[in-house]
Order: C-alpha cells, then structure tokens, then sequence
C-alpha cells in the first residue's frame, strides 16, 4: 500500500473484501482526523468492524459509553487492581520461559488468551467472578465477537462471493447461537442477579464495571431498568473482546518484533528491572509504568509497523473533493499506519524504536501525535 502511495499520489483507492477504501499519505493526515463534519470516527469505526446496526441502538450512546468507560473507570481503576494482575502476568511468563529452557516450541497464543482472560476478570469484574469456567466463556465470547466484525483471517468461498448473505448467516448464528452458548447459564444468571440487584452501590473505591454502569444507569431509587441492563451486558462483552481479542492481537505482534530486534530486549529488560528495584516495597502503579519510554517506544513502534491501527479509519459522510478526486460519501478512509511517523520518502518501513523517544503520551494543543514535534 505504501508503494501504490509513492507511485500514484498522496490519495489511493483500493479494494478489499468487495469494498472500496481510500489510502492517504501524511500530507492527508490531519484532515482526515480532524474534520467530523466530513470523515465520521464512530461511522469509520463501525464500518471496519461491521456493527453499523449497534451503534444505532441506545440513543447511538455505544462509542460515547465505551470513551467514558475508559475516562472515568479504567484508569482509576488500573491503579487498584495492578498488585492483583502483576502475579498473573508473572505466572503467564513464568509458563513461557519454562518452555524456553528445555527449547521446546511454544505456543503462546492460548498462554495469552487464559492470561488475558483472568486479568479481564480479575479488572472489571472482580475476584467474585475468577474461576476457570468464566474464564473459558471471556475467551469463547471474544472468539465470537471478532467473528462477528469479521476479523477472522481465510474466510471461506461463500463470505468472498456473496458477502451481504455470509454476513446475515454469521449474525444469526453468532448472536442467537453462539453467544448465548458461550456465554453460559452459570455466567450470564450471575451477571443479571447483580446487574439487577436494586441497590445503588455508594463505595467507587474499589468498585466493579458492574457496579460502576449501576451507578450511572441506575433511577433513584436503585432501579435498573431492562433494556439498560442488557446494554450493560453489551457494553461488558464489548470489553471483553477488545480487552482479550485486541490485547493478545497487540503481545503477539510485539513478541515477533521483540525476536527480530534482540538489542531491544536488553534495552527494555534493563529499563524494566531498573524501575521494579526503585520501587521495591513499594506499590507499582501507572505512574511507574510511564517512566518506561523505551518500552512505550517499542510499542509505539511496533503498532506503526502493524498497519492496520483501526482507530485511524473514518467514513465520508458526505461527498468531498481531495486532491484533484472526488471522493464519494460513506468511503472508508484510512492514514496509513506505516506513515504515521516516518514519512514516506524517510523509509517508513524501517523499524526504528528512537522514532519516538521525544514523543509524550498527549500531543501539545492543536497537534496530532501522528506528527514529528519537539
């Protein structure tokens, strides 16, 4: 793709999965991220992942829930459950470096898939909720999920030639099939019991996502009613997949870069051990976690290299004219990840971690993290 940008100009229409997608370089950039009125995140985003019909429902509040969800409980939430999470990752890498020692192939896929399961838990459900048999069901209902959106890799003949039938097919046999199976009795009963319990939890101390969209859904007097209960279910299988499917999506990329690039390994397990003896005896927080700049530029670069950062995507919603073309309304529209740092004449392709040693998490006002400043 990055070729068809350098040979035919800064904005390319491609074809895939029978849709049409425009490709624009950094020159394209900030105007495609930055204009709502004309290229639609929530639009982009649910045409990538094939749920235009979900983000109708609910007064179209699923993106303005799942944003706030992540504002307001993920982060203070963090520092609470990571004492808790810290010895399952420790336990997961455990697993992995046994297999290393006696060289026996591994496969770590399934390893991240029970990890990342607990610490879904374990983070927005609680202890209440750890046990094998749930843990199992986060992993078949993130499975069913990425089927849904159609992120499942060599889909078959049928789905290619006639996309719109595969896709109803898919949808009644995910939602009405295997969801409710994987979902199962024991889980689901026991989420709707406490989903439904009338008493609005007053500790957010050390509160649950149940507890949390209670509070928020919740009348006055402690009532919740039906449909926002089955909208908290949605909204809690949503976190399951991206907090399972995506993470593990995101460790596996970064495991194959970490063994292409050894000198990196030695860069971050120096950076890493150096910040857990500082903090020896002491709680290990997000504070600490972003003192780690070269693994947050490992990452950084690892996710530019991936390519396919869904959250660069947008959807016209009206017809626009750019560079000499006239691009019709409901396009895909997509910033090339490979382009997001390096620009396209400075090798774009090249993995270089230093691109982003200078670059804070927040970009300064009025300025997108996917340019080059000081």
């Amino acid at each position: 793709m990055s070729k068809g940008l350098r040979e035919h100009g800064p904005v390319i229409m491609v074809k895939r999965n029978g849709n049409k997608e425009m490709l624009v370089s950094d020159q394209y950039a900030r105007r495609i991220l930055t204009e709502d009125k004309t290229f639609s995140f929530e639009n982009g985003m649910a045409k990538v992942l094939g749920i235009n019909w979900l983000i109708n429902l609910h007064e179209g509040s699923f993106f303005r829930d799942l944003d706030t969800i992540a504002r307001d409980f993920s982060g203070r939430r963090l520092n609470q459950v990571i004492p808790k999470v810290w010895p399952i990752f420790e336990r997961a890498v455990s697993e992995v470096a046994a297999a290393a020692r006696h060289k026996k192939p591994t496969d770590i896929k399934p390893i991240l898939h029970s990890t990342l399961a607990e610490v879904t838990i374990t983070i927005f459900l609680g202890q209440k909720y750890v046990n094998p048999e749930y843990s199992k069901s986060v992993i078949a209902l993130s499975r069913d999920i990425s089927e849904l959106m159609g992120l499942v890799p060599n889909k078959p003949f049928c789905a290619r030639k006639l996309p719109l039938l595969w896709q109803i097919y898919t949808w009644i046999r995910i939602m009405l099939i295997r969801i409710p199976w994987d979902f199962g009795r024991k889980f689901a009963g026991e989420l709707w019991t406490d989903i439904s319990a009338k008493q609005t939890p007053c500790d957010t101390k050390d509160e649950t996502i149940v507890e949390y969209l209670i509070r928020r859904y919740a009348s006055k007097n402690g009532y919740v009613p039906i449909a926002s209960r089955i909208w908290i279910i949605v909204l809690i299988i949503t976190i399951a997949f991206v907090s399972v499917h995506q993470t593990v999506a995101t460790i596996i990329w970064i495991t194959y870069y970490l063994a292409l690039h050894p000198e990196s390994q030695k860069a971050i397990h120096s950076e890493i051990s150096s910040i857990m003896s500082s903090q020896e005896g002491t709680t290990f927080d997000s504070s600490d976690m972003a003192k780690a700049v070269v693994t947050d530029s490992f990452i950084r670069e690892v996710l530019r290299m991936k390519g396919d950062t869904i959250n660069v995507a947008r959807l016209t919603v009206k017809e626009v004219e750019m560079a000499g073309y006239r691009i019709p309304k409901e396009i895909k529209s997509w910033v090339l990840a490979l382009l997001k740092h390096s620009r396209i004449e400075l090798e774009g392709g090249k993995f270089e971690v230093i691109n982003w040693y200078n670059i804070a998490s927040v970009p300064p006002q009025g300025r997108l993290l996917l340019e080059d400043y000081e």
